[in-house]
């Protein structure tokens, strides 16, 4: 992708992580959110380790901004700016878990 899309998608990562933490807090704490500060109220830990593999944790800007991407490619003639959390929600796939992990489990 070029850098002109890149810095939409950077932008854009911003105000969804910030609608998605109003979502979270109380209005009050609602409003002191905004795109040049919700850096601070997320996580620095992007990644998380589980089941022997290193995995990209949900609603870090790494992960809005991967779906994002996804959802572009496969939609081409969509804005960026068009892109909300349910899209992302909704393009998330589930991966199947492999049956040799399923037989540890049991």
């Amino acid at each position: 992708m070029n850098q002109k899309i890149m810095k939409e998608i950077e932008r854009h990562t911003k105000k969804l992580l910030v609608e998605w933490i109003q979502s979270l807090v109380p209005e009050e704490e609602a409003e002191k959110i905004n795109t040049r500060n919700v850096i601070e109220f997320i996580p620095k830990q992007v990644h998380y380790y589980a089941n022997q593999r290193v995995s990209l944790s949900s609603y870090s800007p790494k992960w809005i901004k991967k779906y994002i991407k996804i959802i572009k490619k496969n939609k081409e003639n969509m804005n960026i700016s068009d892109i909300t959390l349910q899209d992302i929600l909704n393009e998330q796939v589930v991966q199947p878990v492999e049956l040799s992990d399923a037989e540890e489990w049991s």
